[in-house]
């Protein structure tokens, strides 16, 4: 009886412990999914903020070549 009474409240541990771990995972991947937005959000507005830098910077360069 002492041994089933001891795998019992191991069980019930593991069980607790391994909601704990669920929770905490859940937890991360939401961080990790909403970082990610982030990081792409930035990434498509520095993107276009480079493309019309270039866009400016060469101009000159392809309206000479142009004519060509």
């Amino acid at each position: 009886m002492a041994i089933a009474a001891l795998f019992g409240a191991n069980a019930q541990e593991y069980q607790q412990i391994s909601a704990q771990a669920a929770a905490y995972l859940a937890q991360f991947v939401a961080a990790l999914t909403s970082g990610g937005g982030w990081y792409a959000a930035a990434e498509t507005a520095n993107a276009t903020l480079a493309h019309e830098v270039l866009n400016a910077v060469n101009a000159p360069t392809q309206a000479l070549l142009a004519g060509r």
